[in-house]
């Protein structure tokens, strides 16, 4: 992805404004923060993604869809909503309002829908419900919707929901049952990360990486995690 990034930024320079390129660029830009999200290419990604808005051309569908999941990745939803809206991406439409309904209260959840409510199960709003309640920090009601219902889907909430209450015992034993034990420990890291607790943070991106011990990512995460830790150790 650098090679591709440095290739189309050559290519602007010397033929101009090409969309193809100015695509090429933007994903390279997309996929190396996605790699290592880390500070220098979130900037990389931010000044590409304002280079693009501002060039006084038409933005195709393609392109409109390469600002959707540029603004999406950088967790900006409204603005990724409106740009998959123009282009009618469905996938990121989706996904940005259910980040959005899970920061707003469920009796707004209608009038933010409004012509998009077919696109949410009645299962995946209970999800989102019980989501919603873990962003409030209100664990104990949000593990007791996640205990009334089997699906699968609803396993990480759990998850989340029994380490949040300090029942780490309940936690463990319910990851060291399942497959996907790797991702489980990848989202609990994830999920400390936001509440910067960055100790449990970096245990949990540990366990994460002796199922996947060669993944840069989790690699690149662990560490961060633990210099995070280390710098507010010195500021105590």
């Amino acid at each position: 992805y650098p090679e591709a990034l440095q290739y189309s930024q050559s290519f602007i320079l010397a033929k101009g404004n090409l969309e193809q390129a100015i695509i090429i660029k933007a994903k390279s830009a997309l996929k190396i923060y996605e790699s290592l999200p880390n500070t220098e290419n979130k900037t990389l990604l931010e000044k590409t993604q304002a280079q693009l808005e501002e060039l006084q051309m038409n933005k195709s569908p393609s392109m409109l869809c390469t600002l959707s999941e540029m603004n999406y990745s950088l967790q900006n939803h409204e603005s990724s909503l409106a740009y998959a809206r123009q282009a009618n991406y469905q996938v990121l439409i989706k996904k940005n309002l259910a980040r959005l309904l899970i920061k707003t209260i469920p009796d707004k959840w209608m009038s933010l829908l409004k012509e998009d409510q077919k696109l949410f199960s009645e299962l995946e709003l209970a999800y989102l419900e019980i989501a919603h309640l873990i962003h409030l920090q209100k664990y104990q009601e949000a593990l007791v919707l996640a205990q009334q219902n089997d699906d699968p889907k609803f396993l990480n909430l759990k998850i989340l929901c029994f380490y949040a209450l300090g029942l780490d015992d309940k936690g463990t034993k319910l990851i060291s049952l399942q497959e996907n034990q790797g991702d489980i420990w990848q989202s609990l890291a994830q999920f400390y990360v936001k509440k910067h607790d960055y100790t449990r943070a970096a245990s949990a991106y540990k366990k994460a990486l002796s199922f996947d011990i060669d993944n840069p990512l989790l690699s690149n995460n662990y560490l961060s995690c633990l210099i995070k830790n280390q710098d507010n150790k010195l500021h105590l």
